[in-house]
């Protein structure tokens, strides 16, 4: 009863804070408000992460948040986070270059527009993550998390920048069910939760979560199974493994599932080397 009434206070408080914002914003210009509730509609859209029709959409909007109002960092926040995602999801070196030079124009812009901003500074530490820069990710996520500290897109977005950078106790820190956390749309703390555990050899956690995958408003995703399919092995439970894995292979069957496993733990050689070698367990499932 403590815990809700702690989060019914904080889902008040955050309501009353965007009808301020949206006050001052109106102020302005009508333009402002629609740039806003745009981009705050948008970053609703970033899990499942691997929907790239989903993330299509998004950067649009995004773009047309910056139209809107160019001087607002919501747009550019969006644009740097999903850019970067297309950049390190891409396997042509290239448009990888490409995407990750103007993921960085667009989070340095967010950043000029909103230094206080978190999501700015979270849109910043993931495009510094993804070019390989985890020191500074890392510093510029603990910025993003003291300035929003239940904003529940910019925990997300902290969350999966520390996976890359393989700081697993960060990813928990903000992922971790009990935590507060607002916003509207779909939050990927339940499944950024379960990689963390993973990494931290926490199996039992890991099903817990992933198994959790199924109830309404959870993110499915291919590498949802895949790292399901990791921690039963680790466990013991090879049918339940293969069973994840069929699944996986029977719902997305052109998810490259190699690929991703070795770019997402690329800093993390146990926990790539344990779902590389599940997935070749169980390749030749029937």
């Amino acid at each position: 009863a403590v815990l809700q009434d702690t989060l019914n206070s904080g889902a008040d408080a955050a309501v009353e804070d965007d009808i301020a914002r949206l006050a001052a914003l109106r102020e302005r210009s009508f333009a402002s408000v629609q740039a806003v509730n745009l981009a705050d509609q948008a970053r609703g859209m970033f899990f499942p992460l691997f929907d790239l029709k989903r993330q299509e959409i998004a950067l649009a909007s995004f773009r047309h948040a910056i139209d809107l109002d160019p001087h607002l960092p919501g747009g550019y926040a969006g644009s740097a986070q999903v850019l970067a995602l297309l950049a390190y999801l891409s396997d042509d070196a290239d448009s990888m270059s490409d995407l990750r030079s103007e993921a960085y124009v667009m989070a340095e812009k967010g950043v000029e527009r909103g230094p206080t901003d978190g999501w700015a500074q979270a849109a910043m530490g993931w495009t510094l993550a993804i070019g390989g820069d985890t020191e500074d990710a890392l510093r510029r996520a603990r910025i993003a998390v003291d300035l929003s500290p239940e904003d529940g897109h910019v925990l997300d977005l902290v969350g999966i920048t520390a996976l890359v950078a393989n700081d697993p106790s960060l990813s928990a820190e903000v992922s971790k069910p009990d935590r507060p956390r607002s916003g509207s749309g779909r939050f990927g703390a339940n499944n950024i939760w379960g990689a963390s555990q993973l990494m931290l050899e926490n199996y039992p956690a890991t099903i817990k979560a992933f198994s959790k995958a199924s109830e309404p408003g959870v993110p499915v995703s291919a590498p949802s199974l895949m790292l399901l399919a990791t921690a039963y092995r680790a466990s013991g439970d090879e049918a339940a493994a293969r069973q994840a894995i069929d699944e996986m292979h029977k719902t997305w069957p052109g998810f490259p599932a190699r690929y991703v496993a070795t770019r997402f733990f690329e800093r993390d050689p146990v926990t790539r080397s344990r779902v590389l070698e599940t997935l070749e367990a169980y390749e030749s499932s029937p």
